[in-house]
């Protein structure tokens, strides 16, 4: 989904509060932020282990 701001002819300064495409686009553009942001938790789990791990090879 692209921002809807983006060809839209009535944009003007302060358009955001009033305009429903920008609304809609907001939400699910947090939702995938959200989503994204998830990813990456459940990544970092695995990417630390697996950094310990090769820093204890490392050090010995």
């Amino acid at each position: 989904m692209t921002n809807p701001c983006r060809s839209c002819d009535e944009r003007t300064a302060g358009c955001h509060t009033r305009c429903p495409y920008y609304g809609e686009w907001d939400k699910w553009q947090k939702a995938r932020r959200e989503r994204i942001k998830a990813e990456r938790e459940k990544d970092a789990g695995y990417t630390h282990y697996k950094r310990d791990t090769v820093d204890k090879r490392v050090r010995r």
